[in-house]
């Protein structure tokens, strides 16, 4: 989706203001010499699939010969990197499918390695162009460049403001509301108010006080704040105690600097009304936390804005952020040093954004109609139809959306992403995506949620695997062991186009409303079976654990709790399959740390069960069992994955044959 830019027709503000002191110089174009021997420039229009010299070529041609590609590039790395034209930095020029020029040393990823941002403050519209001292990065809007001046599209935009906090940016967060309520279909409220179940208690900003209110009305249009809480201790609640004297007024004294900016915020936006949880729910109050968790889902997507404090890791970092100009100028262009990028990927680091690491927040992302993040640099625009930055640089789109023809899919990769994410409580694992799923389960009526995973997909959804370092287990009953949540580790899945293996298929789901609807009860007895169960008929086969060590060499990552002493990633199949096998050993991904004490803890050589239930042409995945002692049930231990590494694609076919000789049998897995 490409980025909004200036359109000097259709201004509506003064934000773009060209006797602004940010204005840029005349753009100058360089004489045209001929051949480059540095870039081939006669060329460019055609491009090669790439090019490549030194800095100190490119320098060359820049001087000495003009040449109107280099000279731009070289003079722009030369205000932030002087020291780098030596022989020994090379770059290179490569076209990808976006039309996209790349420049880089071959030096990536080294300590001194810094992004730069290159722009023009007016000029005509285009696309992205980024640089690094390692690396340079143009994007341009047109797919047929014959004949295109390079120069002419680097993009227009502003460079980053003084204040987050400053009319500029108001004006700016102002102009998106008005677009996006104007221009947004997909950003439209998706069910009349009334439908909805709003807030049970907001506060009231009018008048210049504060006050909790516990009769909210339809017609209060209200935004909601998405912040790190950090210490507990630190963040105004509303309490028994407390609640009686907020309804009259809620000093300003004793909110956060978050809290204060916040009800800055919307007073200035003229939003009057606002929900923050720890004031909204009565934070000593059990059963008001039951009755306002399931309707997150409603109180997000009915509010006119989600207000983000993304920067801050607690109250105390508030929502705007302070920075001076800084940028250069040369030439008609300019370049700055570029700001964090947005996750809108889940490859993109949270680094500079600690309120999206939070697991809650995955949810609150997915269910507002819009959101502005407040970051150390700008803000962020997003909403159901875009995303953009204040200064105009590049977003590259939303998290993804669900889609309407392959729930599966569209679920595993939000819980790729979600299960990364961190939780102060891992009891809130299902809680802070109930939302989520109660939306989608009514996109998809015909199916059933449970315990985070979906009824018509169990099969397959049940081979989610643990993608990081084994974890010991949460302390506290999260979800069945047959559920990815039950874990504290990232989850993945190795594929989707496996076959179920013959013979095996669900044949029994029990899963109390409050694992399909997603509250689980904190009253719930560790011993007790009224929990979500599964049956699955299929062929099962016993193995031995085989004790193994964890790679410290690894560079994956994350590390396990526990670095010392053994886990397992193997097993060996036992009595009469032990013959058929040859002793092979099995690989499996653990779930768990299982030689950590405690209630999950299993022994050295335990006995343990394979029961398959994908395969592929060169790969069988299934579950691995232990039998719970003194019960007829079983729970998950981890998944086997039984690639083809020893003789082609005999070990899965031989693994087939054998299971699909066994009894069929009941497994009823806790």
């Amino acid at each position: 989706m490409e980025t909004p830019v200036h359109d000097p027709e259709h201004d509506d503000d003064d934000y773009w203001d060209e006797s602004s002191s940010l204005s840029s110089q005349p753009f100058i174009q360089y004489p045209d010499n001929g051949e480059c021997s540095a870039c081939h420039r006669t060329n460019i229009a055609r491009f090669k699939k790439y090019w490549s010299c030194t800095l100190v070529e490119l320098e060359n041609a820049a001087s000495q010969n003009g040449c109107i590609q280099c000279q731009p590039i070289y003079e722009l790395i030369k205000l932030f990197v002087p020291d780098g034209f030596h022989d020994g930095n090379t770059i290179r020029i490569a076209q990808d499918w976006r039309c996209t020029l790349s420049i880089s040393s071959g030096m990536r990823g080294r300590p001194d390695d810094y992004q730069l941002d290159i722009f023009r403050l007016h000029g005509e519209n285009c696309r992205h162009f980024s640089a690094t001292s390692k690396m340079l990065k143009m994007e341009f809007s047109e797919s047929n460049l014959t004949n295109c001046d390079i120069w002419k599209d680097v993009p227009i935009r502003g460079p980053f403001l003084g204040s987050t906090g400053s009319e500029e940016t108001l004006q700016w967060i102002k102009k998106w509301i008005k677009k996006c309520d104007s221009e947004h279909t997909l950003c439209a409220p998706t069910r009349n108010p009334a439908q909805l179940h709003g807030p049970k208690r907001i506060l009231d900003l009018r008048f210049g006080t504060i006050r909790l209110r516990d009769d909210y009305q339809e017609e209060y249009s209200y935004a909601c704040l998405s912040h790190c809480w950090g210490n507990a201790d630190s963040v105004p609640k509303t309490v028994a105690a407390t609640l009686e004297s907020f309804k009259k007024n809620i000093p300003l004294e004793i909110l956060t600097k978050t809290f204060r900016d916040a009800v800055d915020l919307c007073r200035r936006l003229e939003i009057y009304f606002l929900w923050i949880d720890s004031l909204c729910i009565k934070q000593d109050d059990a059963e008001d936390w039951k009755s306002q968790a399931p309707e997150m889902a409603g109180i997000y997507e009915n509010a006119i804005l989600t207000i983000a404090a993304s920067m801050s890791v607690d109250g105390s970092g508030g929502l705007y952020a302070e920075k001076q100009p800084n940028y250069l100028s040369a030439n008609g262009l300019c370049i700055q040093k570029q700001g964090p990028k947005f996750p809108t990927r889940s490859n993109i680091s949270l680094k500079a954004w600690p309120l999206l690491k939070r697991a809650w927040v995955f949810q609150e992302r997915k269910l507002s109609r819009r959101m502005i993040h407040f970051g150390t640099e700008e803000v962020v625009w997003e909403c159901k139809s875009d995303v953009a930055r204040e200064s105009g640089g590049y977003c590259s789109g939303r998290l993804p959306a669900t889609g309407a023809d392959n729930l599966s899919a569209t679920w595993k990769n939000y819980v790729r992403v979600y299960s990364e994410l961190q939780l102060t409580f891992e009891k809130d694992k299902l809680v802070a995506l109930s939302g989520i799923a109660k939306r989608t389960a009514e996109m998809f009526p015909d199916d059933r949620y449970i315990a985070g995973l979906w009824e018509r997909t169990l099969l397959s959804d049940l081979a989610w695997r643990n993608s990081r370092y084994p974890a010991a287990r949460p302390s506290t009953f999260c979800a069945p062991t047959w559920s990815w949540a039950s874990i504290k580790s990232a989850v993945d899945w190795t594929g989707y186009d496996f076959e179920v293996v013959k013979g095996v298929e669900v044949v029994d789901v029990s899963c109390p409303a409050t694992y399909t609807g997603i509250v689980c009860s904190e009253d719930d007895d560790e011993n007790s079976w009224l929990r979500p169960t599964i049956t699955i008929c299929g062929p099962m086969m016993a193995a031995r654990l085989t004790p193994g060590t964890i790679d410290k060499s690894s560079d994956s990552g994350s590390r396990a709790e526990d670095d010392e002493g053994e886990y397992y990633r193997e097993v060996k199949f036992a009595g009469e399959h032990a013959a058929a096998f040859g002793g092979i050993k099995i690989s499996f991904d653990p779930d768990y740390l299982f030689h950590k004490p405690g209630r999950y803890y299993v022994a050295p050589d335990s006995e343990v069960f394979v029961l398959p239930l994908l395969f592929e042409e060169s790969e069988l995945e299934g579950l691995l069992l232990r039998k719970r002692e003194g019960t007829p049930f079983y729970e998950r231990l981890g998944l086997v994955l039984i690639p083809d590494l020893y003789n082609s694609r005999n070990t899965v076919q031989l693994l087939l044959t054998n299971f699909c000789s066994l009894p069929l049998s009941d497994i009823t897995i806790i």
